[in-house]
């Protein structure tokens, strides 16, 4: 009961954090087809603060998910969407470090 319990709160960060981050790109590439986007880009700050908050999060979970899942196809896309966070998450601070120093 409590794996179960404690699987269902991994399952749950990590596509929380898959929802933030989609929402948050696509959000992004229909504002930069708008000409004056800029309300709507502020609109779009917490949002984009909140998924990177939650990449970390949401990869380590889905890297927790894919270790200890039982089925092959729950370990594959746990596997996968949680290692796409991370990458995410990395590419974020490499670009940060760049522009900041």
């Amino acid at each position: 009961m409590l794996m179960f319990a404690l699987r269902l709160i991994l399952r749950a960060l990590l596509w929380l954090a898959v929802f933030f981050r989609g929402t948050t790109m696509a959000g992004v590439a229909a504002v930069q087809n708008m000409e004056d986007a800029d309300p709507f880009l502020l609109a779009l700050g917490l949002p984009a603060e909140a998924a990177a908050r939650l990449d970390a999060i949401g990869g380590a979970a889905g890297i927790a998910l894919a270790v200890t899942g039982k089925d092959l196809d729950e370990k594959i896309l746990s596997g996968g969407f949680g290692s796409a966070l991370l990458v995410l998450m990395a590419d974020r601070k490499i670009r940060e470090r760049r522009y900041y120093g």
